[in-house]
C-alpha cells in the first residue's frame, strides 16, 4: 500500500506540474496581450491586475506541485528501498491509472467478514475476552473449598515409602463473591471493548465504500460536464484566433480554463485513487493487480487431501 500510494502520487504530481508549466506559459501570453491592450486604453488595470494576481496564483501552484512532486520520488524511491539516483530514466507504467478500477458491491460486501477475522486489533479484543471469560472461570470455582489429593514416593534405606496426603482449601469468608464480581466487571469491560472494535471496523468498511462512490462520482463530473465544456471551449477558440474572431486575450482565457479543468481532474483522481487505497485498508486485502493471483495459486499447490 506505501508503493501503491507513492506511485500514484508520482503519476499525479507530474501531470500536475506538466499542465502548470503550460498554464503559465498561456498566463504569460494573457498577461502580455492584456498588457498591450492595457497600454492601448482598451482595458482598465484592475483587468490587468486580476489576471496578473491569476499568474501569480498560477505560478505558486506550479511550485507547490513541484515541491510534491520531489517528495513524491523520494516517497517511492524509499518504498522501493533503493535510492533516489536509482529511479533516474527509469519508465514507470501503471495500466489503467486514469480509470479507477470496477469491483462487485455484492463481492465486497461477502469479504466482510474475512476483513473483520484478519485485523489484529479485533483478534487482540477476542483474545482479551478469552482471558477475561477464564479469569471469570477461576474465581467462580474458588467459591468452593478445594482438595488437594498429593501421592508421593520416597526411598529411606532400603524400604520404598508410598505417603498420601491431602489438602484442603477453604475459599474466602465472603464466599469468593468480591472477586467474582470484579472478574464479571473485567469480561463486561472486555466485551464492550471487543463490540466497540469490531463496530469500528464495520464503519470503516462503510466509511470507504461511501467515500470511494463520492470520489467516482465527483470524477465522473469533472470528466462529463467541466471538463467536456473547458474541451470544446478551447477547440473553438482555437478555430476562433485562426479566422481572425477574437484576439490573443479571449484565446488564452479560454486555454486557462481547460488547464484549470484538468487541474481539476487530477484532484478528482487523486481523491479517487486515494478511496481505493482506504478502501483496500478497511477490507485487510487487495481489490486489484497481481496480488489477486497469489490465493488461487497457493490454494493449486496443495493436494485433495491437504488442509491449509
Amino acid at each position: 500500500m506505501t508503493l501503491h500510494r507513492a506511485l500514484a502520487e508520482r503519476f499525479l504530481t507530474a501531470r500536475e506540474v506538466q499542465i502548470g508549466e503550460e498554464l503559465s506559459a498561456i498566463r504569460a501570453r494573457q498577461l502580455a496581450a492584456l498588457q498591450a491592450r492595457f497600454d492601448a486604453g482598451e482595458v482598465s488595470r484592475a483587468d490587468l491586475e486580476r489576471v496578473r494576481a491569476e499568474a501569480a496564483g498560477d505560478a505558486r501552484r506550479l511550485a507547490d506541485a513541484q515541491a510534491r512532486a520531489i517528495a513524491a520520488r523520494i516517497a517511492l524511491a524509499d518504498a522501493l528501498g533503493i535510492s533516489l539516483g536509482g529511479l533516474e530514466n527509469v519508465p514507470l507504467i501503471w495500466e489503467g491509472f486514469d480509470a479507477p478500477f470496477a469491483f462487485d458491491v455484492h463481492r465486497v460486501q461477502d469479504m466482510r467478514v474475512g476483513a473483520l477475522l484478519a485485523r489484529a486489533d479485533l483478534l487482540r479484543a477476542s483474545a482479551a475476552y478469552d482471558q477475561a471469560e477464564s479469569e471469570l472461570r477461576g474465581e467462580v470455582a474458588r467459591q468452593w473449598p478445594e482438595i488437594h489429593v498429593g501421592p508421593g514416593y520416597t526411598w529411606e534405606r532400603g524400604l520404598v515409602k508410598l505417603p498420601f496426603s491431602i489438602g484442603l482449601v477453604l475459599p474466602p469468608l465472603d464466599l469468593n463473591r468480591n472477586a467474582v464480581a470484579a472478574a464479571e466487571a473485567r469480561r463486561s469491560e472486555a466485551g464492550l471493548h471487543l463490540e466497540g472494535v469490531i463496530a469500528s471496523a464495520q464503519s470503516s468498511i462503510d466509511a470507504a465504500m461511501a467515500e470511494r462512490d463520492a470520489a467516482i462520482s465527483a470524477l465522473g463530473r469533472v470528466r462529463g460536464i467541466e471538463l467536456n465544456s473547458a474541451r470544446r471551449a478551447a477547440i473553438q477558440a482555437d478555430d476562433e484566433i485562426a479566422g481572425g474572431a477574437i484576439d490573443r486575450v479571449d484565446w488564452s482565457a479560454a486555454q486557462v480554463g481547460l488547464r484549470l479543468a484538468l487541474l481539476a481532474e487530477v484532484d478528482a483522481l487523486r481523491r479517487a485513487h486515494a478511496a481505493d487505497a482506504a478502501l483496500e485498508d478497511a477490507l485487510r486485502r487487495p481489490l486489484e493487480g497481481p496480488e489477486l493471483s497469489i490465493e488461487p495459486q497457493a490454494g493449486a499447490l496443495m493436494g485433495a487431501g491437504d488442509t491449509p
